[in-house]
């Protein structure tokens, strides 16, 4: 039985948008954007409404990248509730969770976020220890301390250290994403 051209056209938009999505964080995107499109429609057997309805999703596709989020907390269900709230914003991603200022500061080089939710109290080596390494030696990632101690001596600490700014951790989802749309805009020149 033959495919219909609805199912051929969603084949090639399928097989194409996986192209796009590689190229997409590429200084000069309207450039590939033209590049990617001269492809398609070089492509034997596609469709012209296919090429059409491609040019059209393509110039309608926000290529904003997103803020890279990494989740510091010794706390396993605080990690994944995290995780899960920042799956709700569209333009941010989490990129990896740290039980500990230790593994936070072996993971930061592989997982390059752009901001680190740290909280403080954590075994092994604490959120303000984290902080001071992680700032010395990459100046451009932005720590928010998200924190349920009180103790603003601690808080002060690592704002001391170059923790970018602090929350507690029963705020909301929307001032979460401030919080980090806010310390993201600051690393972000002007």
């Amino acid at each position: 039985m033959r495919a219909s051209n609805t199912d051929t056209d969603k084949l090639y938009l399928t097989k194409w948008l996986w192209h796009v999505k590689t190229v997409r964080t590429t200084p000069n995107q309207r450039v590939c954007w033209h590049i990617i499109l001269q492809i398609v429609g070089c492509v034997k057997g596609i469709r012209a409404n296919a090429s059409i309805r491609l040019k059209s999703y393509l110039m309608n596709m926000d290529f904003k990248p997103k803020i890279r989020v990494m989740v510091v907390d010794d706390t396993d269900i605080v990690r994944r509730g995290l995780g899960i709230a920042l799956s709700t914003f569209e333009d941010i991603i989490l990129v990896g969770e740290a039980a500990n200022g230790q593994e936070a500061v072996a993971r930061v080089a592989h997982l390059k976020p752009d901001i680190i939710l740290m909280d403080l109290v954590m075994p092994v080596m604490d959120g303000i220890q984290a902080t001071e390494i992680i700032v010395r030696l990459y100046a451009n990632i932005k720590i928010v301390v998200l924190t349920s101690t009180t103790d603003m001596d601690m808080i002060e600490a690592a704002l001391a250290k170059g923790a970018a700014a602090y929350l507690f951790k029963n705020i909301s989802l929307l001032e979460l994403e401030t919080a980090i749309h806010s310390a993201y805009q600051a690393e972000m020149p002007s």
